[in-house]
């Protein structure tokens, strides 16, 4: 009974401190709590949500939008749709959003204690102006490897996205020394910056709703790929590799999925190869439903922090192959729950294809090491914990 007692006090007390959250966008807000990270963060906290969002349109709209209200628990939705304009107008009517609206929040309704900033760029800024006008403490999450994440967005480097890489990196820089603190996605997603007290740093997954997600038996003839964008990605890699391979493993295709507004570059590759679809978006329902029968998932990235599609495939019980680059060594181990291969090394990635292609034990064995993993180390349950300790740690609790 005392331990009850303590357990509530202690949630009673967590309750009182409020979060202002700045989100990049565009994705909407999950509608389902169960998939709603604020729902589950409700447990600790309460807060506002600013969020930019696609425009949501149709005779439901406010019935999605209320949905969304619903599902976040103890936090408050802001949204603002400002994506149908071009991108310097859109910076700034978000930063303005995030700006003016944080200041209201803050003096004229109940005042927030931590700001939350997903990323360092737009969102950072504003993250950094209200902090030094409302004295709160500052918490900056890094989504990608801040030095790289400019590098691989287009095979062909222009002015504006030298001067884009350039200048992010000076104003990650400068924000990260003016945080309370870092949220990291591994170690080391910062190296190349100046030094960072390890104090202020902590380090864990992002929300995924692993719970969620149902493992099926069914597996089809097909290697999955989801993300975008592309180049970034290494489809091109995935495309190259996989052709070495197809002729050996008749009926096998592979699906590409995911936005990619000029697909020509990869067409011309997949030339040749009937066994390769080039497929746009869809909505994550169906995309989990192709994870869910596809026969192994390959991320094949220049560059990736965390990769929320590899938690997806290992919790939908799927066999990975991924590149060892960046965060993704931190998340899957090699001969465990996936394979890892060097990163643009199109034979080392035919090979590992081959290796699980041909041995459906290994395939299964890695499935089910991956599924027991993620449920282990990067449930629901995990991520609340340490968001919550790392919120006693800003404000020296």
């Amino acid at each position: 009974m005392t331990n009850k007692r303590n357990n509530e006090a202690e949630s009673t007390r967590a309750n009182s401190i409020r979060i202002l959250y700045l989100a990049p966008g565009p994705a909407p807000l999950e509608s389902d709590p169960l998939k709603n990270k604020f729902h589950y963060l409700s447990r600790y906290f309460a807060g506002d949500i600013l969020h930019p969002i696609w425009a949501i349109k149709g005779p439901d709209a406010r019935d999605r939008l209320d949905a969304m209200q619903k599902a976040s628990g103890k936090f408050k939705c802001h949204f603002i749709f400002s994506f149908h304009l071009p991108p310097p107008l859109r910076f700034i009517k978000d930063f303005f959003f995030y700006l003016i609206t944080g200041l209201k929040l803050n003096y004229f309704s109940e005042p927030f204690d931590i700001i939350v900033s997903y990323g360092p760029f737009k969102t950072g800024l504003a993250g950094y102006l209200l902090k030094l006008i409302t004295g709160k403490k500052l918490i900056i999450e890094i989504p990608g490897n801040p030095i790289k994440s400019f590098c691989y967005e287009t095979r062909q480097k222009n002015t504006i996205e030298i001067f884009k890489a350039n200048s992010g990196k000076i104003l990650t820089n400068f924000l990260l020394k003016k945080s309370d603190h870092i949220k990291l996605l591994y170690p080391g997603q910062i190296n190349g910056f100046s030094a960072i007290k390890s104090q202020k740093v902590s380090v864990f997954h992002n929300f995924v709703p692993i719970a969620e997600f149902k493992p099926s038996n069914i597996e089809e003839k097909f290697i999955f790929f989801l993300g975008y964008p592309w180049y970034l990605k290494g489809v091109d890699i995935l495309i190259k590799a996989f052709k070495k391979i197809y002729s050996n493993f008749p009926g096998y295709k592979l699906k590409i999925v995911g936005f990619c507004p000029d697909k020509s570059y990869f067409e011309n590759l997949s030339k040749n190869c009937p066994a390769i679809e080039l497929c746009d978006a869809v909505k994550h329902d169906v995309a989990m439903d192709l994870m869910k029968r596809c026969a192994l998932f390959v991320l094949p990235s220049r560059t990736e922090a965390m990769g929320r599609v590899l938690l997806e495939a290992m919790a939908s019980k799927k066999a990975i192959i991924a590149s060892a680059v960046d965060g993704i060594p931190h998340y899957i181990k090699h001969n465990h729950n996936g394979l890892l291969f060097q990163s643009e090394n199109v034979d080392n990635l035919s090979d590992c294809l081959t290796l699980l292609l041909e041995k459906e034990k290994m395939r299964d064995e890695i499935a089910k090491q991956g599924l027991n993993y993620v449920h282990q180390h990067y449930n629901e349950e995990s991520f609340v914990k340490k968001f919550n300790l790392m919120a006693k740690r800003v404000l020296g609790q």
